[in-house]
Order: structure tokens, then sequence, then C-alpha cells
């Protein structure tokens, strides 16, 4: 029975490689025998029907593939359809967010306004529905500012310039715009951003002029605002150092030999430093009355 099992196994292998050998047409099959040939031939069918069924399923996974790609293609489109909300503004300027429900809309939106509040002193205050709003802040002819928009006061004009800081101020931010308009003082009107309004605040009882070593005059800004990037800088004289939503004099001449770096007054340092310019022009205006009294006595000699 062993010597039948061993003789069935040697021939399953010339078989094997009989079918291979007829299938590569290398050379024809030795000693034809037909019980042999028919078993070349069964195992070629079996072969053949095997390759056919893995060819089948090949194309089956392919069609697969296929379908789902054409089912997730229809879903982005449903997704796309059925997600999908404007924001507000003119129908030619309509801003279209796909993928967005109207809660992460909302979400965005406070925490776009979260942002906005924070940023609020040098960002400048968005516009509101309040008309020629009294501030308590004075222009440099002593007149209140109010605080209104632009479309109020000017005509046909899209940014109005700051009178500080220089700082183009778009017409859905609100102006601190000094009523009288044109006079001795402002030739051309005044108008702040809210940022400088805020500084002025902060530094309106300091009413001379305050000047830089370089000799040019120093203007009033939040410490936020004089150079980029800035959360706080530092006092030249005293070198306290001054955070970002307070006031400071700064010079806007960032380019002077005298300060490559720039050059800061804390207000206390400003307010001594006005307060030595009124003394030396009191010393000037005393010894000028000094001078023109001895000049009287002597003519009258």
């Amino acid at each position: 029975e062993e010597e039948e099992e061993e003789e069935e196994e040697e021939e399953e292998r010339e078989i094997e490689v009989d079918v291979q050998v007829n299938d590569r047409g290398d050379a024809p099959a030795i000693d034809h025998d037909p019980k042999r040939d028919q078993k070349i031939e069964e195992k070629k069918e079996e072969a053949h029907i095997q390759g056919n069924h893995v060819a089948i399923a090949t194309n089956n996974q392919k069609n697969d593939d296929k379908d789902k790609d054409e089912k997730k293609l229809e879903l982005e489109k449903e997704y796309r359809r059925t997600k999908k909300w404007h924001a507000i503004g003119a129908p030619k300027t309509k801003i279209e967010l796909v993928g967005c429900t109207q809660s992460e809309l909302d979400l965005e939106w406070k925490l776009l306004e979260m942002i906005a509040k924070h940023d609020s002193p040098k960002k400048g205050r968005t516009r509101g529905n309040s008309e020629n709003e009294s501030t308590g802040i004075f222009c440099k002819c002593d007149k209140e500012l109010i605080r209104t928009s632009i479309d109020r006061i000017y005509t046909g004009i899209a940014t109005v310039t700051c009178n500080v800081c220089e700082r183009q101020i778009p017409s859905m931010e609100e102006v601190l715009h000094c009523p009288t308009n044109s006079n001795l003082a402002h030739l051309q009107g005044f108008d702040l951003c809210e940022s400088c309004g805020e500084a002025r605040r902060q530094s309106q009882h300091i009413t001379k002029r305050v000047q830089c070593a370089c000799g040019k005059q120093m203007q009033a800004l939040l410490a936020n605002n004089c150079y980029p990037f800035s959360t706080g800088i530092s006092c030249n004289k005293c070198q306290q150092v001054v955070h970002e939503n307070n006031a400071v004099f700064h010079c806007l001449d960032s380019k002077s030999s005298y300060h490559p770096k720039g050059y800061d007054y804390c207000l206390k340092c400003a307010d001594v430093e006005n307060m030595a310019i009124l003394t030396i022009l009191f010393r000037f205006f005393f010894s000028c009355l000094a001078s023109i009294a001895s000049i009287h006595g002597i003519l009258q000699k």
C-alpha cells in the first residue's frame, strides 16, 4: 500500500510537471498515457477555473471599491448641499461657508468677538448705533471729542487717517472726532482712532509739548501700539516697564540717529519733563521782564 501511495504521488508530480511544460510550450509531453493525459486535462481545467475565480474576485473587489467611492462622493455632495450657510452681506459679496452647522458658525462668531474685545484698544471699536457720543476726551483745541462713524462726518470717504499714529481707520470702526472741524489748532479737522483716543484720555492732564531727545514732539500712544508685536515697553528715563494698555509718550521718528531703538517716556517722567519745560519758560519770561524793567529804568534816567 505504501508503495502504491508513493507511485501515485510520483505520478501526480509528473502530471504537474507535464501540465507546466505543456502550458509554457517548452516541450511536448513524453510517454503519452490515456489516463495520464486525462488527468493532465483535468488539472488544466481545474487551474483554469481557479484562475477565473481569482479574476472574478479581483473584478468584484474593484467594482466594490468603485461603488464605495461613488457612494462617498454622493455623501459628500449631500453633506455640502445640506450643510451650507451664508454670512451676512450683499448678494454679490456674500460669503459662503461650506461644512458648517449653524451652531458651529455661532460658536466661531462668539470666539471672534472675544478676540476682538481682547484686542479692542489696538484694533478699534466697531461701529455702533450711538450718534455723537460724548467721551470725556478733549481735543488739543480744548473741545470734547465725540465718538461717531465716518459717514456721519465725511461724505464719500471710506477711510480716515488718525492724526496721531496715522493709521487708516476703516468705515466699520468708530472714530473720535472734534466737532469744531477746522480751527487754528487743526485746520483740516482732528480725528483719533480708538487706541490713540484711550492714550489721550490717560495723558490729557499733560497739556504742554513733550519733547524727545532728538528734538521731535512726542505723542501719547498705548504701549502695545508703539512697536510691532509689543506687549510692554521700558521708559528711557526711569526704566519703568509700562504694560500694553497703558499710555506712554513715544517718538514717532524711529530712524533718528539719537535713538535707533526708539524713545519713550512713562506718563510720570513726561509730566516731570513737562514741568521742567514750564519752569524754563517761566524763568525765561521773568528774565525778559527784568531786562525790560532795567532798560526802562535806564531810559528814564
